[in-house]
């Protein structure tokens, strides 16, 4: 299976998704993606793996600039 990288735009969907829209069901999102905005080979899991890892990374990076 090869992997699948996520791009930037990929990443402002799912951050709109989660916050704007106020989807709480990964698996809703996952199928938005898929049906609304064309971005096929992610699930649930790889959804919240994403935005939890990306705000882990982001939260780090502050903390080391303060």
């Amino acid at each position: 299976m090869e992997k699948i990288y996520w791009s930037p735009y990929e990443d402002s969907i799912l951050q709109l998704l989660r916050e704007q829209r106020k989807m709480q069901r990964w698996t809703d999102i996952a199928r938005t993606l898929a049906t609304e905005f064309q971005i096929k080979g992610r699930n649930g899991k790889h959804c919240r793996e994403r935005l939890i890892f990306q705000f882990i990374q982001i939260s780090r990076k502050i903390r080391y600039i303060i």
